[in-house]
Protein backbone atom coordinates (compact mmCIF):
# COMPACT_ATOMS: atom_id res chain seq x y z
CA UNK A 1 0.00 0.00 0.00
CA UNK A 2 1.35 3.40 -0.96
CA UNK A 3 1.96 5.86 1.80
CA UNK A 4 -0.71 8.54 1.81
CA UNK A 5 0.54 11.89 0.55
CA UNK A 6 -1.92 13.77 2.74
CA UNK A 7 -2.52 11.80 5.97
CA UNK A 8 -4.55 14.67 7.43
CA UNK A 9 -7.13 14.19 4.68
CA UNK A 10 -7.37 10.51 5.48
CA UNK A 11 -7.91 11.29 9.14
CA UNK A 12 -10.52 13.91 8.30
CA UNK A 13 -12.25 11.47 5.97
CA UNK A 14 -12.42 9.02 8.84
CA UNK A 15 -13.97 11.66 11.04
CA UNK A 16 -16.70 12.31 8.49
CA UNK A 17 -17.32 8.61 7.90
CA UNK A 18 -17.76 8.00 11.61
CA UNK A 19 -20.05 10.98 12.01
CA UNK A 20 -22.16 10.05 9.01
CA UNK A 21 -22.48 6.45 10.19
CA UNK A 22 -23.76 7.45 13.63
CA UNK A 23 -26.17 10.09 12.34
CA UNK A 24 -27.49 7.72 9.68
CA UNK A 25 -28.00 4.97 12.23
CA UNK A 26 -29.76 7.34 14.59
CA UNK A 27 -31.95 8.93 11.95
CA UNK A 28 -35.64 8.27 12.41
CA UNK A 29 -38.72 9.41 10.51
CA UNK A 30 -38.61 13.08 9.61
CA UNK A 31 -41.47 15.55 9.57
CA UNK A 32 -42.40 16.81 6.12
CA UNK A 33 -42.02 20.43 7.22
CA UNK A 34 -39.63 21.63 9.89
CA UNK A 35 -40.28 25.28 10.69
CA UNK A 36 -36.79 26.14 11.80
CA UNK A 37 -34.17 28.52 10.50
CA UNK A 38 -30.74 27.28 11.52
CA UNK A 39 -27.63 29.14 10.39
CA UNK A 40 -24.32 27.28 10.16
CA UNK A 41 -21.19 29.41 10.64
CA UNK A 42 -17.69 28.26 9.71
CA UNK A 43 -15.52 29.56 12.53
CA UNK A 44 -12.18 28.85 10.88
CA UNK A 45 -10.83 28.33 7.37
CA UNK A 46 -10.38 24.57 7.81
CA UNK A 47 -14.10 23.83 8.22
CA UNK A 48 -15.35 22.28 4.98
CA UNK A 49 -18.74 22.30 3.27
CA UNK A 50 -18.90 18.54 3.81
CA UNK A 51 -18.46 18.96 7.55
CA UNK A 52 -21.21 21.59 7.60
CA UNK A 53 -23.43 19.09 5.77
CA UNK A 54 -22.79 16.51 8.51
CA UNK A 55 -23.84 18.93 11.25
CA UNK A 56 -26.86 20.01 9.22
CA UNK A 57 -27.95 16.38 8.84
CA UNK A 58 -27.80 15.90 12.61
CA UNK A 59 -29.81 19.06 13.33
CA UNK A 60 -32.39 18.24 10.63
CA UNK A 61 -32.87 14.78 12.14
CA UNK A 62 -33.30 16.25 15.61
CA UNK A 63 -35.78 18.89 14.41
CA UNK A 64 -37.77 16.18 12.69
CA UNK A 65 -38.03 14.05 15.82
CA UNK A 66 -39.75 16.38 18.28
CA UNK A 67 -43.36 15.21 18.19
CA UNK A 68 -45.57 18.22 18.93
CA UNK A 69 -42.68 20.30 20.24
CA UNK A 70 -41.42 23.17 18.11
CA UNK A 71 -37.91 23.36 16.70
CA UNK A 72 -35.86 26.46 17.54
CA UNK A 73 -37.11 29.09 15.10
CA UNK A 74 -33.75 30.79 14.82
CA UNK A 75 -30.48 29.19 15.86
CA UNK A 76 -26.81 29.34 14.99
CA UNK A 77 -24.41 26.41 14.96
CA UNK A 78 -20.84 27.71 15.13
CA UNK A 79 -18.56 25.02 13.71
CA UNK A 80 -14.88 24.82 14.64
CA UNK A 81 -12.35 22.34 13.27
CA UNK A 82 -11.12 21.99 16.83
CA UNK A 83 -12.71 23.25 20.02
CA UNK A 84 -11.82 22.79 23.66
CA UNK A 85 -15.28 23.00 25.19
CA UNK A 86 -18.73 22.43 23.67
CA UNK A 87 -21.32 24.90 24.92
CA UNK A 88 -24.82 26.15 24.21
CA UNK A 89 -25.89 29.77 24.69
CA UNK A 90 -29.68 29.52 25.00
CA UNK A 91 -30.00 33.30 25.48
CA UNK A 92 -28.42 33.71 22.03
CA UNK A 93 -29.85 30.45 20.63
CA UNK A 94 -26.38 29.36 19.54
CA UNK A 95 -24.12 26.33 19.94
CA UNK A 96 -20.34 26.07 19.67
CA UNK A 97 -19.57 22.72 18.03
CA UNK A 98 -16.29 21.10 17.11
CA UNK A 99 -15.49 18.54 14.45
CA UNK A 100 -12.99 17.34 17.00
CA UNK A 101 -12.73 18.39 20.63
CA UNK A 102 -9.28 18.92 22.02
CA UNK A 103 -7.89 19.14 25.54
CA UNK A 104 -4.57 20.85 26.18
CA UNK A 105 -3.09 19.34 29.33
CA UNK A 106 0.26 18.33 30.76
CA UNK A 107 1.52 15.37 28.74
CA UNK A 108 0.18 12.02 29.98
CA UNK A 109 3.38 10.32 28.86
CA UNK A 110 1.59 6.97 28.65
CA UNK A 111 1.04 6.58 24.93
CA UNK A 112 3.80 5.51 22.57
CA UNK A 113 2.90 8.34 20.18
CA UNK A 114 3.54 10.84 22.95
CA UNK A 115 7.19 11.81 23.08
CA UNK A 116 8.77 12.03 26.49
CA UNK A 117 7.78 15.48 27.69
CA UNK A 118 9.80 17.99 29.58
CA UNK A 119 8.34 18.69 33.01
CA UNK A 120 5.25 20.90 32.75
CA UNK A 121 5.07 20.68 28.95
CA UNK A 122 1.55 21.01 27.54
CA UNK A 123 0.25 18.74 24.79
CA UNK A 124 -2.99 18.44 22.86
CA UNK A 125 -5.13 15.34 23.22
CA UNK A 126 -8.12 14.79 20.95
CA UNK A 127 -11.47 13.26 21.79
CA UNK A 128 -12.65 10.57 19.43
CA UNK A 129 -14.67 12.40 16.73
CA UNK A 130 -17.67 10.09 17.15
CA UNK A 131 -18.38 12.01 20.37
CA UNK A 132 -18.96 15.20 18.40
CA UNK A 133 -22.37 13.81 17.40
CA UNK A 134 -23.91 13.26 20.88
CA UNK A 135 -22.25 16.44 22.15
CA UNK A 136 -23.98 18.44 19.41
CA UNK A 137 -27.28 16.65 20.08
CA UNK A 138 -27.00 17.46 23.79
CA UNK A 139 -26.13 21.13 23.28
CA UNK A 140 -28.89 21.57 20.69
CA UNK A 141 -31.21 19.90 23.20
CA UNK A 142 -30.74 22.97 25.41
CA UNK A 143 -32.03 25.19 22.58
CA UNK A 144 -35.03 22.89 22.10
CA UNK A 145 -35.75 23.15 25.82
CA UNK A 146 -35.41 26.94 25.82
CA UNK A 147 -37.69 27.40 22.79
CA UNK A 148 -40.45 25.21 24.19
CA UNK A 149 -40.17 26.14 27.86
CA UNK A 150 -40.40 29.82 26.94
CA UNK A 151 -43.68 29.06 25.16
CA UNK A 152 -45.03 27.08 28.11
CA UNK A 153 -43.90 29.05 31.17
CA UNK A 154 -44.76 32.81 31.30
CA UNK A 155 -42.48 33.46 34.29
CA UNK A 156 -39.51 32.10 32.37
CA UNK A 157 -40.48 33.80 29.11
CA UNK A 158 -40.94 37.22 30.70
CA UNK A 159 -37.79 37.00 32.78
CA UNK A 160 -35.71 35.83 29.83
CA UNK A 161 -37.23 38.43 27.50
CA UNK A 162 -36.56 41.29 29.94
CA UNK A 163 -33.00 40.08 30.54
CA UNK A 164 -32.21 39.80 26.85
CA UNK A 165 -33.73 43.22 26.09
CA UNK A 166 -31.65 44.88 28.83
CA UNK A 167 -28.47 43.18 27.67
CA UNK A 168 -29.10 44.25 24.07
CA UNK A 169 -29.70 47.88 25.12
CA UNK A 170 -26.63 48.03 27.35
CA UNK A 171 -24.49 46.36 24.69
CA UNK A 172 -25.43 49.09 22.21
CA UNK A 173 -24.42 51.71 24.78
CA UNK A 174 -21.15 49.88 25.26
CA UNK A 175 -20.47 49.87 21.52
CA UNK A 176 -21.16 53.62 21.34
CA UNK A 177 -18.64 54.30 24.12
CA UNK A 178 -16.10 52.11 22.34
CA UNK A 179 -16.51 54.20 19.19
CA UNK A 180 -15.87 57.39 21.16
CA UNK A 181 -12.76 55.85 22.70
CA UNK A 182 -11.52 54.88 19.25
CA UNK A 183 -12.00 58.44 18.01
CA UNK A 184 -9.96 59.79 20.93
CA UNK A 185 -7.26 57.17 20.26
CA UNK A 186 -7.05 58.18 16.61
CA UNK A 187 -6.56 61.89 17.25
CA UNK A 188 -3.01 62.98 16.32
CA UNK A 189 -1.18 64.65 19.16
CA UNK A 190 1.49 66.27 17.00
CA UNK A 191 1.31 70.02 17.54
CA UNK A 192 -0.82 69.75 20.69
CA UNK A 193 0.17 71.63 23.82
CA UNK A 194 0.79 69.63 27.02
CA UNK A 195 -2.53 70.97 28.34
CA UNK A 196 -4.41 69.69 25.27
CA UNK A 197 -2.75 66.28 25.53
CA UNK A 198 -3.72 66.08 29.21
CA UNK A 199 -7.31 67.02 28.35
CA UNK A 200 -7.36 64.25 25.72
CA UNK A 201 -6.00 61.74 28.19
CA UNK A 202 -8.56 62.84 30.77
CA UNK A 203 -11.37 62.43 28.25
CA UNK A 204 -10.16 58.95 27.34
CA UNK A 205 -9.92 58.07 31.03
CA UNK A 206 -13.53 59.18 31.62
CA UNK A 207 -14.72 57.11 28.66
CA UNK A 208 -12.74 54.11 29.87
CA UNK A 209 -14.32 54.40 33.32
CA UNK A 210 -17.80 54.58 31.77
CA UNK A 211 -16.92 51.57 29.64
CA UNK A 212 -15.75 49.42 32.56
CA UNK A 213 -18.69 50.48 34.76
CA UNK A 214 -21.16 49.57 32.02
CA UNK A 215 -19.39 46.29 31.35
CA UNK A 216 -19.70 45.42 35.03
CA UNK A 217 -23.38 46.41 34.97
CA UNK A 218 -24.02 44.10 32.01
CA UNK A 219 -22.23 41.29 33.81
CA UNK A 220 -24.47 41.65 36.86
CA UNK A 221 -27.67 42.00 34.83
CA UNK A 222 -27.69 38.23 34.66
CA UNK A 223 -27.58 37.74 38.44
CA UNK A 224 -31.37 37.64 38.88
CA UNK A 225 -31.79 35.54 35.76
CA UNK A 226 -29.14 33.07 36.91
CA UNK A 227 -30.72 32.67 40.35
CA UNK A 228 -33.99 31.61 38.73
CA UNK A 229 -32.33 29.70 35.90
CA UNK A 230 -30.51 27.52 38.42
CA UNK A 231 -33.89 26.24 39.58
CA UNK A 232 -34.56 24.66 36.20
CA UNK A 233 -30.98 23.78 35.18
CA UNK A 234 -31.18 20.25 36.58
CA UNK A 235 -34.26 19.57 34.42
CA UNK A 236 -32.76 21.25 31.36
CA UNK A 237 -29.60 19.11 31.64
CA UNK A 238 -31.65 15.93 32.05
CA UNK A 239 -33.71 16.74 28.97
CA UNK A 240 -30.62 17.55 26.86
CA UNK A 241 -29.04 14.22 27.87
CA UNK A 242 -32.25 12.40 26.91
CA UNK A 243 -32.16 14.00 23.45
CA UNK A 244 -28.60 12.77 22.87
CA UNK A 245 -29.26 9.27 24.22
CA UNK A 246 -32.41 8.77 22.16
CA UNK A 247 -30.62 10.06 19.08
CA UNK A 248 -27.63 7.73 19.41
CA UNK A 249 -29.37 4.80 21.11
CA UNK A 250 -26.43 4.50 23.52
CA UNK A 251 -27.12 4.61 27.26
CA UNK A 252 -23.52 5.47 28.14
CA UNK A 253 -22.84 8.00 25.38
CA UNK A 254 -23.07 11.08 27.62
CA UNK A 255 -20.76 9.64 30.25
CA UNK A 256 -18.17 8.77 27.59
CA UNK A 257 -18.60 12.01 25.68
CA UNK A 258 -18.19 14.49 28.50
CA UNK A 259 -15.59 12.59 30.50
CA UNK A 260 -12.03 13.39 29.58
CA UNK A 261 -11.64 10.79 26.89
CA UNK A 262 -8.61 11.79 24.90
CA UNK A 263 -7.41 10.09 21.75
CA UNK A 264 -4.20 11.08 20.10
CA UNK A 265 -4.47 12.01 16.46
CA UNK A 266 -3.47 8.97 14.43
CA UNK A 267 -3.67 6.61 17.41
CA UNK A 268 -6.33 4.17 18.57
CA UNK A 269 -4.95 4.18 22.08
CA UNK A 270 -6.42 6.47 24.69
CA UNK A 271 -6.52 7.23 28.36
CA UNK A 272 -9.70 8.06 30.22
CA UNK A 273 -10.30 10.17 33.29
CA UNK A 274 -13.93 10.34 34.46
CA UNK A 275 -15.32 12.29 37.36
CA UNK A 276 -18.16 10.88 39.43
CA UNK A 277 -20.58 13.48 38.02
CA UNK A 278 -19.72 12.24 34.52
CA UNK A 279 -20.56 8.66 35.48
CA UNK A 280 -23.90 9.70 36.93
CA UNK A 281 -24.98 10.74 33.44
CA UNK A 282 -24.83 7.14 32.30
CA UNK A 283 -28.43 5.91 31.87
CA UNK A 284 -27.70 2.48 33.40
CA UNK A 285 -26.99 1.29 36.93
CA UNK A 286 -27.40 4.62 38.67
CA UNK A 287 -27.94 4.54 42.42
CA UNK A 288 -26.03 7.56 43.71
CA UNK A 289 -25.22 11.24 43.32
CA UNK A 290 -22.04 13.25 43.67
CA UNK A 291 -21.32 14.98 46.94
CA UNK A 292 -22.38 18.39 45.63
CA UNK A 293 -25.64 17.23 43.98
CA UNK A 294 -24.32 18.85 40.81
CA UNK A 295 -26.98 19.81 38.25
CA UNK A 296 -25.69 17.77 35.32
CA UNK A 297 -25.89 14.47 37.18
CA UNK A 298 -28.64 15.28 39.69
CA UNK A 299 -31.31 13.10 38.07
CA UNK A 300 -29.20 9.94 38.03
CA UNK A 301 -32.04 7.76 39.35
CA UNK A 302 -34.42 9.21 36.78
CA UNK A 303 -31.91 8.44 34.01
CA UNK A 304 -31.82 4.79 34.96
CA UNK A 305 -35.60 4.65 35.37
CA UNK A 306 -36.40 6.23 32.01
CA UNK A 307 -33.91 3.94 30.22
CA UNK A 308 -35.23 0.75 31.84
CA UNK A 309 -38.88 1.71 31.38
CA UNK A 310 -38.82 3.25 27.89
CA UNK A 311 -35.52 3.95 26.14
CA UNK A 312 -34.00 0.46 26.27
CA UNK A 313 -36.38 -0.51 23.44
CA UNK A 314 -34.90 0.19 19.96
CA UNK A 315 -38.46 0.34 18.64
CA UNK A 316 -39.36 3.07 21.12
CA UNK A 317 -36.25 5.05 20.25
CA UNK A 318 -37.07 5.02 16.54
CA UNK A 319 -40.79 4.54 15.89
CA UNK A 320 -41.96 6.42 18.99
CA UNK A 321 -39.09 8.90 19.27
CA UNK A 322 -41.18 12.02 18.76
CA UNK A 323 -43.84 11.04 21.28
CA UNK A 324 -41.22 10.05 23.86
CA UNK A 325 -39.26 13.31 23.56
CA UNK A 326 -42.54 15.21 23.73
CA UNK A 327 -43.66 13.27 26.84
CA UNK A 328 -40.34 13.70 28.65
CA UNK A 329 -40.29 17.41 27.91
CA UNK A 330 -43.84 17.78 29.25
CA UNK A 331 -42.83 16.01 32.47
CA UNK A 332 -39.59 17.98 32.83
CA UNK A 333 -41.32 21.30 32.16
CA UNK A 334 -44.08 20.57 34.64
CA UNK A 335 -41.66 19.63 37.39
CA UNK A 336 -39.42 22.64 36.67
CA UNK A 337 -42.39 25.00 36.83
CA UNK A 338 -43.47 23.48 40.15
CA UNK A 339 -40.12 24.57 41.59
CA UNK A 340 -40.10 27.88 39.74
CA UNK A 341 -43.53 28.79 41.10
CA UNK A 342 -42.91 27.59 44.66
CA UNK A 343 -43.74 30.39 47.15
CA UNK A 344 -40.89 29.24 49.40
CA UNK A 345 -37.27 28.38 48.56
CA UNK A 346 -36.87 24.79 47.41
CA UNK A 347 -33.96 22.84 48.87
CA UNK A 348 -32.70 20.15 46.51
CA UNK A 349 -29.26 19.34 47.92
CA UNK A 350 -30.11 16.77 50.60
CA UNK A 351 -30.31 13.00 50.35
CA UNK A 352 -34.05 13.01 51.05
CA UNK A 353 -34.78 15.79 48.53
CA UNK A 354 -32.63 14.12 45.86
CA UNK A 355 -34.59 10.88 46.14
CA UNK A 356 -37.92 12.72 46.22
CA UNK A 357 -37.22 14.88 43.15
CA UNK A 358 -36.00 11.88 41.17
CA UNK A 359 -39.11 9.90 42.17
CA UNK A 360 -41.42 12.80 41.31
CA UNK A 361 -39.85 13.27 37.88
CA UNK A 362 -40.17 9.57 37.05
CA UNK A 363 -43.83 9.58 38.10
CA UNK A 364 -44.46 12.62 35.90
CA UNK A 365 -42.76 10.88 32.97
CA UNK A 366 -44.91 7.77 33.52
CA UNK A 367 -48.07 9.90 33.44
CA UNK A 368 -47.05 11.68 30.24
CA UNK A 369 -46.07 8.41 28.55
CA UNK A 370 -49.36 6.76 29.53
CA UNK A 371 -51.28 9.74 28.16
CA UNK A 372 -49.65 9.03 24.78
CA UNK A 373 -50.29 5.29 24.89
CA UNK A 374 -46.65 4.33 25.58
CA UNK A 375 -46.40 1.46 28.05
CA UNK A 376 -43.52 0.69 30.38
CA UNK A 377 -41.11 -2.06 29.37
CA UNK A 378 -40.90 -3.27 32.94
Amino acid sequence: MKKAKHPERWILGGVLTLMFSISAKAAGPLCADVFSLVHYSKMDDKVTDQQVAVFKKIIDNLNGSLGNLVAPKSAEIQIFTEHSSPVAYPQEMSVKAGVRFVQEIPSLGTVKYDKKPREGEMRKYYKNPIFSVPILAHEYGHLIFMENYSLREPIWRDLFGDYKKLVDEKTKELEAIQLEMNKVDEQPIDGMTPEQINELRAKWGELYQKYTDLLNEIFHLGDKFIVIAKKVTTYDEFFADVVAVIYTGDSSIIDRSVSFTRTLQGSNKYTKHSSESDKERNFKNQVKHDEDYEAHGYFSLAREGVWDSYLASPSNRTKKRGEIIEAIFAAVAGEASRILRSPTPVKMKTETAWKEFNRSLLEAIDREMAARGITKLK
